[in-house]
């Protein structure tokens, strides 16, 4: 259970507790100053590539903050305890270019600090947006200084609104205007260094390089410098590697530049089309190169993972400037690779119904996936680790989201690191689909898994039902046993099925994974779900053998309770309830039929 602790009692103490943990973590900054570990990097591990954080794979169990929290210490001092129960390891803040830089060359990075130190003293890791051009494809987290002199800092412009009217001045900054690229450079250099000499823990791991990029309202901008570029010839960096690439290129780019005639030298407009998909093309190579320069000055100063964020398109047939034309969107995921190759990899904010179907699009292309916003799910967490491998998973406004499952899950996987992470390299990891109720039959070895999903509790049964079925309905757990009739029969209850969980009517799913550790024995996380075993070989009969609650710690598995009687229905099955993650140790034996 997640308390809120927003509440004023109690406040000195929790003070004196923060204050305590912030001058611990800061009086062994100098000793860590003498022992740098390895920078955070990604890596390929096997099949897969992970975040490696002080030598280990680490999935980032994460949460990002409502943007504007982080600009205030003592907005967000309450706030880190919340956090820290709900087990997050690793919060997803912010560093804004107005607050970072509020007098053009005069730096103060007092918010920065603050996180650093308090997502240390808490446990946490830390990746920081960097909000600097771009915010939701607006140019609001841009210091003063900036906003007040668009002469140097040049807006973009889109269409008007009738034939023979003005062009449009947008809430956005031009991506050709060179000004803005510099100081937006400089600006996040500056960020990189600091933190190069600040934060000796590495607590950050990850930096997201501005939000959400890209011109909202046009499909491109028509500001006198887009134009120009527009209408100059397509970099032949770009057309030589289409040409080169022809058949491995990603479908949505090889059609736009087909339907066009597929031409190997031209403008903008003759290549890729005087259209909206051609005009995205456009904006993209632009908008990738101006990130690029930004990400590149950064990394010289403290070279991190550094990726970047996307408003996905919300609907097939939706014109690019609908959603910001020019960002990391799927479809443009190869011109932002080529453009901008000092991003580690591009990200999608996912609030859509197809989760699994956004995943797949942004694992293309050798793309590692990382959801930075998405909607609060245990679901969704399972499928980004265990069917696409991501790299981590992070709710939006955490800072606002009481979520007990989802705590238990972050708590759970979070214990299974170092096993799962390897497993996931090894490509061994399995998921249990979510759904409200059914059967799923997964492989291991020697051994089939049966999984129910559901609530327990039996189903309104039939006529009849209790007297011919006396021999194999096991009593509900803590149930007594009221006749020898009700003694559960093993054989019976062993086989596939039984309906024993009833779907849930309510919403809710069940969900969740299978992580092998060794030939018979794998750990089983999840919550509603109920398993029992067979064995794919028609002369043995399967059996649970031990089944451990239990945690990890430095790497060794501290076992609780056997679960060897009533709570296993004679080491038949194993049930996990709903509305709580959880993970059994399991060990599977056979004997011969």
């Amino acid at each position: 259970m997640v308390a809120s602790k927003n509440s004023i009692a109690g406040a000195p103490a929790k003070a004196s507790r923060s204050l305590a943990l912030i001058l611990a973590a800061t009086a062994s900054l100098a000793a860590q100053a003498q022992h740098p570990a390895p920078l955070p990097h990604l890596a390929k591990v096997g099949a897969v590539t992970q975040l490696i954080v002080d030598g280990s794979p680490l999935i980032l169990l994460a949460g990002e903050l409502h943007n504007s929290s982080p600009s205030s210490p003592a907005y967000m001092r309450p706030i880190w305890d919340r956090l820290e129960a709900m087990h997050l390891n690793a919060v997803i803040g912010a560093a804004s270019w107005e607050l970072v830089e509020p007098q053009e060359g005069h730096f103060d990075f007092t918010a920065v600090d603050d996180e650093v130190r308090q997502a240390h003293a808490h446990h946490m890791h830390l990746v920081l947006i960097w909000f600097g051009s771009f915010k939701n494809a607006s140019y609001t987290y841009t210091p003063m200084w900036v906003k007040r002199d668009p002469r140097r800092f040049p807006l973009a412009q889109t269409e008007p609104r009738a034939p023979g009217a003005a062009l449009r001045t947008a809430n956005t900054l031009s991506v050709f205007g060179s000004a803005s690229e510099r100081a937006d450079a400089h600006a996040f250099a500056a960020l990189m260094a600091h933190l190069r000499n600040t934060d000796s823990f590495h607590t950050v791991v990850m930096i997201q390089v501005e939000n959400e990029t890209g011109l909202r309202g046009d499909s491109r901008d028509r500001s006198p410098l887009a134009e120009a570029a527009y209408n100059a010839p397509v970099p032949q960096e770009l057309l030589s590697w289409m040409n080169s690439h022809r058949d491995t290129m990603l479908p949505e780019l090889r059609a736009v530049w087909t339907a066009a005639g597929a031409r190997t030298q031209g403008t903008w407009p003759e290549v890729f089309g005087a259209n909206p998909v051609g005009d995205e093309a456009f904006m993209a190579w632009y908008t990738a190169r101006y990130i690029n320069t930004v990400a590149e000055a950064g990394s010289r100063k403290l070279p991190l993972p550094m990726y970047v964020n996307a408003w996905i398109v919300q609907y097939p047939g939706q014109i690019p400037g609908g959603y910001p034309s020019g960002g990391p969107v799927s479809r443009m995921m190869d011109i932002w690779k080529l453009a901008g190759p000092r991003l580690a990899l591009q990200a999608p904010d996912i609030y859509l119904g197809d989760y699994e179907g956004v995943c797949a699009s942004y694992t293309r292309d050798e793309n590692t996936l990382f959801v930075p916003e998405a909607g609060p799910s245990v679901a969704k967490l399972f499928v980004t680790i265990a069917k696409f491998n991501g790299i981590g998973y992070s709710p939006f406004g955490i800072d606002g989201i009481e979520d007990d499952t989802l705590s238990s899950a972050y708590e759970t996987l979070g214990s299974l690191m170092g096993p799962l992470t390897t497993a996931i390299a090894k490509g061994e990891v399995q998921l249990i689909p979510a759904a409200a109720g059914g059967e799923v039959d997964l492989d291991l070895g020697e051994f089939t898994l049966h999984i129910e999903r559901g609530a327990h509790g039996n189903p309104p049964r039939p006529k009849n039902f209790e007297r011919e079925n006396a021999q194999s309905l096991p009593p509900a757990p803590g149930e007594a046993v009221q006749s020898s009739s009700r003694v559960p029969a093993v054989a019976n209850t062993v086989a596939k099925g039984n309906g024993y969980l009833r779907p849930f009517d309510d919403g809710r799913v069940a969900t969740g994974m299978i992580i092998p550790n060794g030939p018979d024995s794998f750990y089983l996380i999840g919550e509603g779900l109920a398993l029992s075993v067979s064995s794919r070989r028609p002369d043995r009969v399967a059996h649970l053998g031990m089944v451990d609650e239990g945690r990890l710690e430095n790497g060794h598995w501290l076992p609780g309770r056997r679960l060897n009687g009533d709570e296993t229905f004679g080491a038949s099955r194993i049930l996990l309830a709903p509305d709580v993650v959880k993970a059994v140790s399991v060990t599977l034996y056979s004997v011969p039929q």
